[in-house]
């Protein structure tokens, strides 16, 4: 009997040491998984993240495992770090961040730290790590191990693993758009709404700590309903703008001569009323004497 309570007392105590264990050990790797309106979302601690688009089947959300492409090292992917080509779906601002996919609008902080997937708001520490995500509040032990409590959201409760889950991972250093400095404080992206995937879509080059070297003008995009601008039309919009800037700059001109002309004028006619007058005074004194 004594043996049998001590077996029930390791039992007990091991089920409710499990339950406390931190989703370090029982769930998440290293990136927090939530879906996000057909898109599954990896963020990892440091404020980048890695994303798939997954298909819809009957309902159903599953990973990208039968379009497989093939991906660094010559590997299969199905991320967009991992390699897999999502350009066709994709909006990139100047400094070749992703701002949106399809719908699903993407935000950043001054550091380009992510803070917001479409209604999924991200929170930072004081150490740059994130400690919330939706519902999910996250805190880190001295070694950076993580736990939590809480969920996401109503569609992300739990979390469960999936194969393609191995593919998520952090951007490259060629890639990455996470820096010590505030580079984006003053940078607001254009964002356009999606209706069908864009036709020739590319990354710009990525902001590498020049903001002067960053691209001055938006990434275009072709579909039904935003059409890019041909470069005939950009080259006419440029003339037709510097056009209008050279005549402007002449009737700036024309104006300003017209001023200095009327300041020069002035003193002339000054000067002859100044002669008729000492002319006409030597006649009137000619006259008296």
């Amino acid at each position: 009997m004594k043996k049998l309570l001590i077996t029930l007392s390791v039992a007990i105590y091991s089920i409710f040491s499990f339950a406390s264990a931190p989703f370090s050990v029982r769930n998440y790797s290293n990136a927090f998984i939530f879906n996000e309106r057909g898109i599954e979302f990896a963020v990892f601690p440091d404020g980048q993240f890695d994303f798939n688009i997954l298909n819809r089947r009957g309902g159903v959300f599953s990973g990208n495992q039968i379009d497989v492409n093939v991906g660094f090292n010559g590997q299969g992917c199905v991320s967009f770090n991992s390699g897999y080509q999502y350009d066709h779906f994709i909006q990139y601002d100047d400094f070749g961040a992703v701002i949106q996919i399809q719908n699903v609008a993407i935000f950043y902080d001054y550091y380009g730290r992510v803070r917001q997937i479409g209604n999924v708001r991200i929170h930072y520490n004081h150490n740059g790590y994130v400690r919330q995500i939706g519902g999910l509040y996250i805190g880190y032990r001295p070694n950076l191990n993580f736990y939590y409590h809480g969920y996401v959201n109503s569609r992300n409760r739990f979390y469960t693993q999936r194969p393609w889950h191995v593919y998520y991972r952090r951007p490259s250093v060629q890639t990455c758009v996470v820096y010590d400095r505030p580079y984006r404080r003053y940078y607001t992206p254009n964002r356009r709404q999606y209706t069908s995937p864009y036709r020739n879509n590319r990354r710009p080059a990525v902001y590498h700590g020049n903001t002067r070297s960053r691209r001055t003008t938006q990434t275009a995009y072709t579909n039904s309903a935003n059409r890019k601008l041909s470069t005939t039309a950009i080259a006419t919009i440029r003339t037709v703008n510097k056009s209008n800037a050279e005549s402007r700059s002449k009737k700036i001109r024309t104006r300003a001569n017209r001023v200095a002309q009327h300041i020069v004028q002035k003193p002339k006619s000054q000067i002859a009323r100044n002669r008729t007058r000492l002319k006409s005074d030597v006649r009137s004194k000619k006259r008296v004497n």
